[in-house]
């Protein structure tokens, strides 16, 4: 959620003059809008354990993932939030919607991560056999019932930092996932 004019906004803009939604986000509020995804994304991996796989990107939406968790076993396991958990912060960081020529260089080269998502066939399908996602009704579960309230937060904030982003570039005809000389970090 970006900050505008001190109130916090997960939707839209829109212009008062006309009720058309504003043109997308200029280069300041790119920089910031992933500046705050990415310090999201790194508290809410820092108290799960794994802060050194969450990495400062200057495409995208702020951030990346740059490898796997320690695995965890099914649920009730403490470490089963902390895989969920891992498996939002992909999903925000736009691991699997980017474009892969894109992701992949950015990921180290020793990273079983970046391995994976080099599998020309079936990166996503390699991906969780790696690393089980938990199923969906489950991990909502976990989120909902195990996860702190600042983690429960911080998801949603993150949610609606990378909403915005998405729109606005958008909106702006631009691409998140090509960095050009009027974007900053």
């Amino acid at each position: 959620m970006l900050l505008i004019g001190g109130r916090a906004s997960a939707t839209p803009i829109r212009s008062r003059a006309r009720g058309q939604p504003e043109p997308g986000l200029s280069p300041t509020a790119l920089a910031a809008g992933r500046r705050q995804a990415w310090t999201l994304a790194t508290r809410i991996a820092f108290r799960h354990g794994f802060p050194r796989l969450v990495r400062r990107c200057p495409v995208g939406y702020g951030f990346l993932l740059i490898d796997l968790p320690a695995p965890a076993a099914p649920p009730p396991d403490p470490g089963a939030l902390r895989i969920a958990l891992w498996w939002q912060l992909a999903s925000s960081s736009g691991l699997f919607t980017a474009p892969r020529e894109t992701v992949t260089p950015l990921l180290p080269a020793a990273s079983p991560l970046a391995r994976l998502l080099r599998d020309p066939d079936r990166p996503f399908a390699a991906l969780r056999a790696a690393l089980a996602p938990p199923e969906p009704e489950i991990a909502l579960a976990l989120l909902g019932q195990q996860a702190e309230a600042e983690d429960w937060r911080d998801v949603l904030r993150l949610l609606a930092v990378c909403r915005r982003l998405q729109y606005g570039a958008r909106s702006g005809g631009g691409d998140l996932w090509r960095r050009d000389a009027r974007q900053r970090g």
